[in-house]
């Protein structure tokens, strides 16, 4: 008998495909992102995913806003893009275990990983390149090619003013079934020496940025990119074969994150960031008072 998911309530519902856990977690990412600040249960849910604990980062800044260090608010602080190799390890371990971080400085090869794709598909691949790292979930193999999902941030040197976090990527096009063996076809030219930086750029641009959810104020210094990936050209990756029926308990698993502690679903982030602040306070106010003199008595001999 399957297990049925308890994710929609709708209670027939059954993954059956890898397609189904990208519309599952597409949804699951998407929506906690849009009630981050109104529910502390989904803003603990949207970083988690984004490997960061809530907690600690609400201590931080507000430490940070208490010595002059912090220049916005300590809720718009905590949703900055995180850096591409937090999206992938917390993607690969909710996935696999394991952050499937590659050992060793050799360069892998791309014509291996195009042969390794074709064969027991499903199969996620973590992919680290000069200054990139990023997740990609190869499901169909068709006679155009194996198609797939790709996952990401990107906060890259250079780009700064363009970064994007894994919802504002989830929110681009760029994010639906696409076909996996092109994207490798593009990103061997990307890491070719021979390929002149303009056309290098125009790929890292397809393939690695994403539509702005907020304004642009400076573009990507794409010179400074593309010269650090020809200064540093390597090609890295671990693949694992996995099982659709077995994202099933995976979407499950990172649903219940929200509902750990259910009074969270109503509390504010404000409210949250507030309580933690006054907390806090108490606490530095408390271990900052003169400790208690023990009463001295004297006794007859």
């Amino acid at each position: 008998m399957r297990s049925k998911s308890a994710f929609f309530t709708f209670s027939h519902y059954e993954i059956l495909s890898i397609d189904d856990f990208d519309s599952i977690f597409r949804d699951l990412v998407l929506s906690a992102y849009k009630k981050r600040y109104k529910s502390v249960a989904d803003a603990r849910l949207y970083l988690a995913i984004s490997g960061i604990d809530l907690e600690s980062t609400v201590k931080i800044l507000l430490a940070m806003e208490q010595n002059g260090l912090l220049n916005t608010s300590i809720a718009n602080s905590i949703f900055s893009p995180v850096g591409c190799g937090d999206i992938a390890n917390t993607f690969c371990k909710m996935i696999t275990g394991d952050e499937m971080i590659s050992s060793g400085k050799e360069t892998c090869s791309l014509v291996h990983l195009s042969e390794e794709l074709e064969k027991d598909l499903p199969k996620i691949v973590r992919i680290d390149i000069p200054g990139h790292s990023y997740v990609m979930l190869a499901c169909e193999k068709t006679s155009q090619g194996v198609l797939g999902y790709i996952y990401q941030s990107n906060v890259a040197y250079g780009m700064e003013d363009n970064s994007f976090s894994l919802a504002a990527w989830l929110m681009d096009s760029k994010s639906c079934k696409t076909n996996l063996s092109k994207h490798m076809q593009k990103l061997a030219l990307l890491i070719n020496p021979a390929v002149p930086s303009f056309d290098k750029a125009n790929i890292y641009l397809e393939l690695y940025s994403a539509k702005p959810i907020v304004k642009v104020e400076v573009p990507a210094n794409m010179h400074e990119i593309i010269s650090y990936i020809d200064e540093n050209i390597f090609f890295r990756y671990k693949i694992k074969t996995i099982r659709a029926k077995d994202m099933l308990l995976i979407s499950e698993r990172i649903k219940s994150m929200t509902i750990q502690n259910p009074a969270e679903l109503q509390q504010s982030l404000d409210t949250y960031i507030a309580k933690m602040k006054q907390e806090l306070e108490d606490f530095a106010e408390l271990t900052s008072q003169p400790a208690t003199q023990p009463v001295q008595q004297s006794y007859r001999q």
